[in-house]
């Protein structure tokens, strides 16, 4: 590319540039790719007049996918690409050039956590598929559904979706859309995203098998993005059971990975969530508020909507050091981003969280706690999440116990732990038992 440049062969340049950045991306040196794609799109000018559009649209569609793998999703620079990618696809574009500009932007939104835009992108995409006859793209059809489902609370919906894609994807027919969609391969979202939705959904022995077939995936296709896209259902499942050590083995694999230039540094953020969570675990609480009032900005800038199990979790502990007022505010306005976003997954235990919150505050007046926890209860009800039903069922019983309702208390809990197996071990249901016992 060099040598066709220097010699003003602007055309073979340009191809050879292009071949070049193809070339990074797969061996995942994605500022090198985006490095020859600027090399590319300064020669379109040289090009012949009825080429120009179709390199342009080319050159924005790959530096959008390098840089969601060198930079992360919501970079500006990436919803730019894709913006520009989709305006000239309307007009010069073919069909499946229009598809793959629409699903990155959709992409964009997505992890944003700007549900509303992702739903109305994703809507648009599910019916633009149908009519390419294209069988292959049909998968990433579904990957719309299965991933923004997740976020507006439909798990239901996910697992249905999601559970085609596992059924449709083939590594050596559908890993190549890594490099098109998202930066990340759909047979490992398919799976991630499988796996929370059975989680939350109270499947959890089905959750942990699904989430290890996703890590085992990712690792056989050894694809850096796609090794941190399978790590948020293992990473949240250790949170939500309170399991410091796979928390810290997690972080320990993002970290390497970030060390070793195949991911962007904000991913130590993100490991660092969760890392944090460990300490407040293992006893270390001033250690893990203090790592996680350092990552929180970036987390919440990398990830949006998906971090929320961070962020309620960072309120609790902010509670439970005693600063009640900021743990407050902090949750209220992840509650705002909700309400203008439509990311509504995370609405239950945001709720409880906030309950109980507002009874530390004001231990006297606990009526508008009471109805913070009950609304939660009900919520989880409603999405059917019987994980999160259960950690709403045991403040609520906490705070029936306190206002001398025993008997109401012990209802709550004996309903909420019948949604399970009873052998089942879960750090929660734990709580939920001794509390019984204790009652």
């Amino acid at each position: 590319a060099r040598h066709y440049s220097g010699a003003e062969q602007h055309t073979l340049a340009y191809e050879a540039w292009v071949r070049a950045a193809d070339s990074a991306v797969a061996a995942a040196a994605f500022s090198d790719a985006i490095d020859h794609l600027d090399h590319a799109r300064a020669l379109i000018r040289h090009l012949d007049a009825d080429r120009r559009a179709g390199c342009e649209l080319t050159i924005e569609l790959a530096l959008g996918s390098a840089r969601v793998q060198h930079l992360g999703p919501t970079d500006a620079s990436v919803h730019d690409a894709y913006l520009a990618a989709r305006t000239i696809a309307a007009s010069a574009g073919t069909p499946h050039q229009q598809f793959e500009a629409a699903w990155g932007l959709w992409f964009v939104h997505l992890m944003r956590g700007e549900i509303t835009v992702a739903r109305r992108l994703g809507d648009e995409l599910f019916d633009l598929v149908g009519s390419l006859d294209d069988h292959t793209l049909e998968l990433e059809a579904h990957h719309v559904q299965w991933s923004a489902l997740s976020l507006a609370g439909d798990l239901e919906a996910v697992l249905r979706h999601s559970e085609v894609g596992i059924g449709q994807y083939r590594p050596d027919q559908h890993h190549w859309m890594t490099f098109r969609y998202g930066g990340h391969d759909p047979g490992v979202c398919s799976r991630n995203l499988n796996a929370m939705a059975l989680w939350l959904l109270g499947e959890s022995e089905q959750a942990r098998r699904r989430s290890a077939s996703a890590l085992a995936l990712a690792d056989d296709l050894g694809h850096p993005y796609s090794r941190l896209e399978s790590y948020n259902s293992a990473f949240n499942i250790a949170l939500l059971d309170s399991d410091a050590d796979s928390l810290h083995q997690h972080a320990g694999v993002i970290d390497a990975l970030v060390s070793d230039g195949l991911l962007p540094e904000v991913a130590h953020s993100y490991a660092d969530g969760f890392r944090a969570n460990a300490l407040v675990l293992d006893g270390d609480a001033a250690a893990g508020l203090d790592l996680m009032g350092r990552a929180a900005p970036i987390w919440q800038e990398f990830w949006g909507a998906w971090c929320f199990p961070l962020d309620s979790a960072y309120a609790a502990t902010l509670g439970r050091a005693g600063d009640t007022a900021a743990a407050i505010d902090y949750i209220e306005g992840r509650v705002a981003m909700v309400e203008s976003s439509g990311a509504h997954w995370w609405d239950a235990e945001f709720g409880r969280v906030l309950g109980e919150l507002l009874w530390l505050d004001e231990p006297v007046a606990i009526d508008r706690a009471e109805a913070h926890l009950l609304r939660a209860f009900e919520q989880a009800h409603v999405q059917r999440t019987r994980f999160l039903e259960l950690r709403a069922g045991i403040s609520l019983a906490r705070l029936r116990h306190h206002r001398a309702d025993p008997h109401g208390a012990i209802e709550l809990l004996v309903n909420c732990c019948d949604l399970f197996p009873a052998h089942l071990d879960l750090a929660d249901l734990r709580v939920a038992r001794s509390l019984q016992a204790d009652i």
